[in-house]
């Protein structure tokens, strides 16, 4: 999920639970943060928690002259930690700057996510059995071949839109809902890029649009945002509770079909 929405909904789910009579603490307690954020969080109207998260995407990083060398070091070796990073920068630049691992770490994570470097883990096919009496234990080597059913679907032009309803793993006031650009069978188009219309009705009002571009810097509270990878993720708030009132979500885009999904 991306980080827009993430913090978004831990926001709304911080003043719901104030709401509910909970305290800094047992807010902090109940999901998993520190009781500052928490208190500060509850200070911030919606407007406020929006332009904070905008100067924090804008943020200058401390090691950005060095994200070329990071990118490379990361392609070659792409199961390298943010420690072994940190070693590569203090061994090939004398005047590296002295930061802590936790600035290294984010600033992998940021070069991995930018240049969709994935950490590639190298699992052990063998392990270490439990010792057995003597003469109760044998090993047999019958080779291996990996046999597949999956088919290789490719995909038609992009016909019209699909919205589904993601699930969260608390219970929240919002509600997250996913658009993908679709062919006619209904696969999702990877390349399909829409500037796609959002419309809420009913008991719901849009809150934000996010498509996971890293380089993005307009704003999320819009109604109308381009796809990015044949994806669109919108964060909607109930105005009321689940059981009194339906949503409707109606998604629409230049040349294609419009999608309408209701939840209640």
């Amino acid at each position: 999920m991306n980080h827009y929405i993430n913090q978004l909904i831990m926001y709304h789910e911080i003043h719901q639970q104030k709401r509910k009579g909970k305290q800094p603490s047992q807010i902090a307690s109940f999901l998993g943060m520190d009781t500052r954020t928490v208190k500060k969080y509850l200070t911030m109207s919606e407007q406020e928690f929006d332009t904070y998260q905008v100067k924090l995407e804008q943020r200058a990083k401390k090691l950005v002259v060095y994200e070329d060398f990071v990118y490379k070091r990361l392609t070659d070796c792409t199961d390298a930690s943010s420690a072994q990073v940190h070693d590569w920068l203090k061994e090939c630049h004398p005047d590296f700057e002295d930061v802590s691992i936790k600035t290294v770490y984010n600033f992998v994570l940021y070069v991995r996510n930018k240049y969709r470097i994935p950490k590639v883990f190298d699992a052990r096919q063998y392990t270490a059995v439990p010792e057995l009496p003597y003469g109760a234990q044998a090993q047999a080597d019958f080779g291996e071949y990996i046999m597949t059913d999956t088919e290789l679907h490719t995909t038609d032009v992009a016909s019209k839109l699909q919205i589904t309803s993601l699930p969260l793993p608390i219970t929240s006031d919002i509600v997250l809902f996913e658009i993908t650009v679709a062919d006619k069978t209904g696969l999702k188009v990877i390349d399909g890029k829409a500037a796609i219309t959002v419309q809420v009705e009913g008991e719901g009002k849009l809150i934000g649009l996010d498509n996971g571009e890293l380089d993005y810097t307009g704003s999320f509270k819009t109604d109308t945002r381009n796809s990015y990878q044949g994806r669109l993720l919108v964060a909607v708030k109930r105005i009321s509770p689940a059981a009194e009132g339906e949503i409707h979500i109606i998604a629409t885009a230049p040349g294609l079909l419009t999608a309408i999904l209701q939840v209640k």
